[in-house]
């Protein structure tokens, strides 16, 4: 029987708060620069803005994915949700890493880099100019070695896995929304993931519906 912890991870809901509800504890005389946040957008402006600024290389690969995808670079992961996934890589003691669903590799990069010595991660994209990007900075990071980016469907290439494959100690769902129930179904059947695995799917709900 597969046992599975499901987390969302979802930017927006790192730190739930009511919609109702006055925004969490703010330093004395800091206001949002953004006006007209809801509650749950205020948690994340806080946490974007009140911590520590991502690493360089985290930056340069936004910056990037920006400039070649102005109407997609808001499908790359908020610098608290890497921060999140290199934490849970960390505290799992993650050997084995799949993601499904790489766009440019911010999320890759940050759970690469919380790999321990021997591990790796196999991240699915089906998009070849976006896994290129990945690769490349991926690579300038030091640890293009221990993450591989493989290209094609992702349902597909969950399918192609042979039957001998050992489980994954993490998956983080990161791909088209409308399938993410059939690589839930997919990942189960084929029993991906380890008895005492860590399951993270992204944007459970979303635009306001559960997926």
């Amino acid at each position: 029987m597969l046992l599975a912890r499901l987390v969302s991870v979802a930017s927006t809901t790192l730190i739930a708060v009511s919609p109702r509800a006055t925004p969490p504890c703010r330093r004395a005389g800091w206001h949002s620069p953004v006006a007209g946040l809801t509650a749950a957008a205020h948690a994340v402006d806080i946490a974007e803005h009140l911590t520590s600024s991502e690493p360089a290389c985290f930056e340069a690969l936004r910056d990037e994915t920006q400039q070649r995808w102005p109407g997609g670079a808001h499908m790359v992961s908020g610098a608290q949700q890497g921060r999140l996934l290199h934490m849970l890589v960390r505290l799992s003691r993650a050997r084995r890493v799949l993601e499904v669903g790489c766009f440019s590799g911010y999320a890759a990069l940050w759970m690469g880099l919380a790999l321990p010595e021997g591990g790796s991660l196999l991240s699915l994209e089906r998009d070849e100019r976006a896994a290129a990007v990945a690769r490349r900075h991926l690579d300038a990071a030091g640890v293009g070695s221990r993450v591989e980016v493989r290209l094609g469907d992702a349902l597909e290439a969950l399918r192609a896995l042979p039957e001998g494959e050992p489980p994954f100690d993490l998956i983080f769902v990161d791909a088209d929304k409308k399938r993410t129930w059939e690589y839930y179904d997919l990942l189960v059947s084929r029993r991906l993931l380890a008895p005492d695995g860590l399951l993270l799917v992204d944007n459970v709900l979303w635009k306001g519906q559960g997926v």
